[in-house]
């Protein structure tokens, strides 16, 4: 987030702030409790585990107060620079979906003890809390750019990874799904599940 504070004329006043670092970080907790939840979906089920919804219910309720937190200081620096105003074409809708979607309504999910105990609102609030923070970092990085005039040094070039590169990319995460699969089976990693 810090290499955009020197960006004030070219990224949105919807997404620039002078605290921008410190809410990327604070999203940042957010979406890596989702992520470990997601994950821990991921493993119950391609492992044939018993999911733990109780833990999950309890982690979800860790995910509500850094959600809440995160979104407090987003709506608050938005109100306190006035940046409302600045809410118009598709900028306006991508910040509206960011809030909305990715905000307010999971916090809405993960408030409640009941709500967090229902399977189909926990992953949803875990979902969309995950959607919200990669569809912030979108609209910092690409979406909320506001590039005037030319560069130096001419126009702007398109770039498009070759076969290699797309080659090496899909090979290390595909490195890591196995080795991870492999240490999961081989090793001492999960707990052992009891047989009923």
């Amino acid at each position: 987030g810090s290499l955009f504070l020197l960006m004030p004329d070219k990224l949105s006043p919807l997404w620039w702030s002078p605290i921008l670092p410190l809410l990327f970080f604070f999203s940042a907790v957010a979406a890596g409790i989702a992520l470990v939840m997601l994950l821990d979906l991921a493993v119950s089920r391609f492992f044939a585990r018993p999911f733990q919804w109780g833990m999950l219910a309890r982690l979800g309720q860790v995910l509500f107060g850094a959600l809440l937190l995160y979104y407090v200081l987003r709506l608050g620096d938005l109100t306190l620079r006035g940046a409302w105003g600045q809410m118009a074409g598709l900028q306006g809708g991508l910040l509206l979906a960011e809030i909305v979607l990715g905000g307010l309504l999971p916090i809405v999910l993960l408030a409640r003890k009941s709500w967090r105990d229902r399977k189909g609102a926990l992953l949803a609030g875990i979902v969309l809390s995950l959607f919200g923070v990669i569809l912030n970092r979108l609209n910092v990085v690409l979406l909320g750019m506001n590039l005037h005039g030319t560069l130096p040094g001419g126009l702007v070039q398109t770039y498009t990874p070759s076969l290699v590169e797309w080659t090496l990319s899909v090979s290390l995460i595909a490195a890591a799904v196995f080795f991870f699969a492999a240490g999961c089976k081989l090793l001492p990693i999960l707990p052992k599940v009891e047989a009923h």
